[in-house]
């Protein structure tokens, strides 16, 4: 997280632009801004967080000489067992200790490495990118397999791994290039990733014999995938009240399985789209845009099975996978319009659209425990594509000293893929593994709203509202889909005295209240309820000044009266394990910029 520079959210027509099934919004990670040119910028973070000892540092610099540029960052974190206002969970009717309210084997390190490199000339700009992501992280025993009583018990070190963990190494490499045509302009992206996840545990978890068993082998899957991608767009400037944007995509995945037991097969993806977005200005108020896009797409993946034995080693069952090989064709479109009033005082903005999303092919083909999740994961074969039905519509206003926004929406799908639990309630064939969880497909309605203000009551007293809802409704049962979110509230009172001798002081307050999803409107069939919650904190921040130099200082207090809480889409909410409790977390940033003489 301490290399991401700038995000943006893009709703409506835009989004079409970055596929098929993203009408409802589509988070876009940016790369960093240029820096100016003949300078040299950098900075140096440090984070502690008190629930798990976690200590993390990232630095970075960043230099430009002639617009020819050069950025690279190094992040290292590591962290202890997280703690929890708890002494105990459930275990399929049984009550098992969590000692010294430490969540044992949660301990974990991770590492990131990334530069990038590049050239702007008058004919555009070129980004060189490559980045190394790894991770090494614990899983707690009683979410693969009944945990022993040597998993559960207190070792004296928080912050060693054993046997339940994970690892995941992911490489990226990528090329940006933006051409420029007078006031257009063509991008050209070519990327690759490789993601490759390893997860550790015993064979006799998973009910292999003893005669097929490596005792040195405790490589239980590995998932190594592999994504190509390319992606172009031209940016036409028709005249200065119509622009419109042509572009393509494709993507290729390959994904190769191992380890001694099965969650995957092995996979192939394809997908790609053309596609075309025209924005059209009618007053300096008033902006319209659409647009449409068709899709390809084609999942592939070879055929697997593996037996399952009882204690005597007989055979009793398999888990399987079929060959199967799909193509999907379809289109998706979108209209919005974006309206200015009073000196751009509100604004309107409107949206209809409909999306399209292709099955993967962990909706289609998955069968085995999904670790981590306390679940037996199981996919649905020759799942159609997903249609949806989109309406939205926001408002926006600013009167100096009262912000704020209100968003509803309307969602209708046909033939949604979504996760459930199995009704009546059906058990994995493997020891300990948990309820089964099918990939399924029905109508389904998803409406809501997302409502935020801000109100500045004196020049350093704030007080700042949001509040969001989501109903989700299954036609055909009558009930609400799975793992729809709790409504929530939260709510801060942010201080920020004028201090002379230090900038951007504040003192912070919070409170979240969390609605309880209980009841036919908020939980489905064999799917858990979920108790309300409210949780409070206080953060405080500065920026000290010496001379030139700034360090800038935050500190907070997460869940500040250690609050035993289930969240509705936590994975340990079946073993009635909280979320973490008090959490005092401490940051540091130091920057630093110069000027240096070009070559």
């Amino acid at each position: 997280q301490f290399d991401i520079e700038r995000v943006e959210i893009i709703k409506g027509p835009a989004s079409l632009q970055y596929g098929s099934d993203g009408l409802g919004g589509v988070i876009n990670i940016m790369p960093g801004r240029m820096l100016p040119n003949n300078t040299v910028v950098g900075s140096v973070m440090g984070v502690f967080k008190s629930n798990n000892d976690h200590f993390g540092g990232s630095a970075r610099v960043g230099v430009n000489i002639d617009d020819i540029f050069v950025n690279a960052r190094y992040s290292n974190q590591a962290f202890a067992d997280y703690s929890v206002p708890a002494t105990s969970f459930s275990y399929n009717n049984f009550i098992l200790p969590i000692e010294n309210n430490r969540l044992k084997n949660t301990a974990g390190q991770e590492e990131n490495i990334s530069i990038s490199a590049g050239i702007k000339r008058t004919w555009g700009i070129t980004r060189l990118l490559f980045s190394k992501y790894s991770l090494d992280a614990g899983l707690f025993s009683g979410a693969v397999g009944f945990p022993t009583s040597y998993a559960l018990n207190d070792d004296g070190n928080w912050r060693d791994l054993d046997v339940p963990k994970q690892a995941v190494t992911h490489y990226r490499a990528s090329i940006n290039h933006t051409f420029f045509l007078g006031e257009d302009h063509f991008v050209l992206d070519a990327g690759f990733q490789r993601n490759l996840r390893r997860e550790f545990s015993f064979p006799e978890f998973h009910s292999i014999p003893s005669s097929l068993i490596d005792p040195n082998n405790t490589l239980a899957l590995e998932l190594n995938l592999e994504t190509y991608s390319i992606a172009a767009h031209y940016e036409d400037h028709v005249n200065s009240n119509l622009k419109a944007v042509y572009g393509a995509n494709v993507q290729w995945q390959y994904n190769t399985r191992g380890g001694f037991e099965f969650l995957l097969p092995d996979f192939q993806t394809f997908r790609s789209g053309i596609f075309t977005i025209v924005e059209r200005t009618i007053s300096p108020d008033w902006l319209i845009n659409g647009g449409v896009r068709f899709d390809f797409a084609t999942n592939t993946n070879d055929y697997f099975r593996q037996n399952v034995w009882n204690s005597n080693e007989v055979i009793i069952d398999s888990l399987t996978a079929p060959f199967s090989e799909r193509e999907f064709f379809n289109w998706s479109a979108s209209l919005g319009s974006n309206w200015t009033l009073q000196e751009s005082k509100y604004v309107i903005k409107a949206n209809i659209g409909k999306s399209f999303r292709v099955p993967y092919p962990a909706e289609t083909v998955s069968n085995g425990i999904h670790h981590g999740t306390f679940r037996h994961e199981q996919g649905t074969p020759n799942l159609d594509s997903e249609h949806g039905y989109q309406l939205d519509a926001s408002l926006d206003w600013d009167l100096g000293n009262f912000t704020g926004g209100i968003a509803l929406y309307a969602n209708y799908f046909e033939n949604y893929i979504y996760l459930g639990p199995t009704f009546p309630a059906q058990f994995s064939p493997l020891p300990e593994a948990g309820q089964i969880f099918r990939y399924r497909q029905d109508d389904a309605i998803y409406a809501g709203g997302e409502l935020q203000w801000e109100w500045e009551i004196l020049p350093y007293l704030h007080l700042k509202q949001a509040a969001d809802f989501v109903q989700s409704y299954n036609p055909k049962t009558g009930l609400a889909l799975p793992f729809t979110p709790q409504p929530s509230v939260r709510t801060d009172v942010r201080f920020e005295p004028s201090l002379h001798f230090l900038d951007d002081t504040f003192l912070e307050i919070s409170h979240q209240y969390h609605f309880a999803a209980t009841g036919r409107f908020r939980v489905d069939r064999s799917e858990r309820s979920t108790p309300a919650y409210q949780l409070w904190g206080i953060g405080l921040g500065t920026e000290l000044k010496f001379g030139k130099q700034h360090i800038e200082l935050n500190a907070q207090v997460q869940n500040l009266f250690d609050t035993f809480y289930l969240a509705h889409l936590s994975r340990y909410r079946l073993l009635n394990i909280p979320e973490q409790g008090r959490n005092i977390v401490i940051s540091m940033k130091v920057p630093f910029q110069g000027k240096i003489n070009s070559l």
